[in-house]
C-alpha cells in the first residue's frame, strides 16, 4: 500500500514480535478498490479467508485468512463526519512450537 499509517501497535511475546495492528486513512473515492486489490492479493494464498470486499452490518469492507503462520484481519470502516476512511490491518503470528 502506498499510504503510511496513522497509529499502530507493536505487540512482543518473550521479545518476538508476535503483533501488528496498523490503521490507514483513505480517500472515500478509492477505499474501497484499495481494500479489494489487498485483500485479493492477501486471500491468493490464504487458508480458510472470508471472501474479501465482503460487507459487513455496518458498511464496512472486510477480509481475513492465515498465511504460512500468520493470521491477518483487516477491515475498513467509515468515520462519522470524516471525508475518509480508516483501513484497520492486524497481523498476528503463531507462537512458534516449543
Amino acid at each position: 500500500m502506498t499510504h503510511s499509517p496513522s497509529s499502530y501497535l507493536l505487540c512482543f511475546n518473550h521479545g518476538r514480535l508476535s503483533r501488528i495492528e496498523a490503521t490507514v486513512r483513505l480517500p472515500q473515492n478509492e477505499s474501497a478498490q484499495i481494500v479489494a486489490d489487498a485483500c485479493a492479493l492477501w486471500t491468493k494464498n490464504a487458508q480458510a479467508p472470508t471472501s474479501a470486499g465482503s460487507e459487513g452490518s455496518e458498511g464496512s469492507a472486510a477480509c481475513e485468512g492465515a498465511d504460512g503462520g500468520i493470521a491477518f484481519a483487516a477491515h475498513i470502516e467509515d468515520a462519522p463526519n470524516e471525508e475518509d476512511t480508516q483501513l484497520t490491518v492486524q497481523l498476528d503470528a503463531s507462537d512458534p512450537a516449543p
